[in-house]
């Protein structure tokens, strides 16, 4: 099969899913057209890659990025990456800050970035934009 999307890029015993090396893996791996990642934003408005909504029992939108272990890299970190293949950006929770999100993701135009959402809301609200 060749259409594939690594979730969550390519994670292994010394590697954190959703990592920068996990992603970056999966963008230099040919088995894959791209990766999925999943964003959240915190106390301090960092969106971050993670795919939880704690981290060591704390709400990350509680966090400050700053406190964060330093393996969670920030939606910038990932879309800096050089690569032409998908980046494929699943809104877990960004907190309502949706054109600080277009903004940013307006930055990285000439990427192949798609957005998902299981909330209709989140797609609705983005598609206003």
């Amino acid at each position: 099969m060749d259409k594939l999307i690594a979730h969550r890029g390519i994670p292994s015993k010394f590697v954190k899913e959703n990592s920068v090396v996990a992603i970056k893996k999966a963008l230099l791996s040919n088995e894959f057209l791209g990766v999925e990642f999943d964003v959240r934003v915190t106390k301090d408005q960092e969106f971050i890659i993670y795919h939880d909504s704690y981290i060591n029992n704390k709400l990350i939108k509680n966090m400050y990025y700053s406190e964060l272990p330093k393996y969670v890299p920030r939606l910038s970190d990932v879309l800096n990456i050089k690569s032409d293949k998908i980046f494929l950006v699943e809104i877990k929770n960004i907190d309502g800050l949706y054109n600080e999100f277009v903004k940013l993701l307006n930055k990285y135009k000439n990427k192949n970035i798609y957005v998902m959402s299981f909330s209709n809301k989140v797609i609705e609200q983005l598609l206003s934009y």
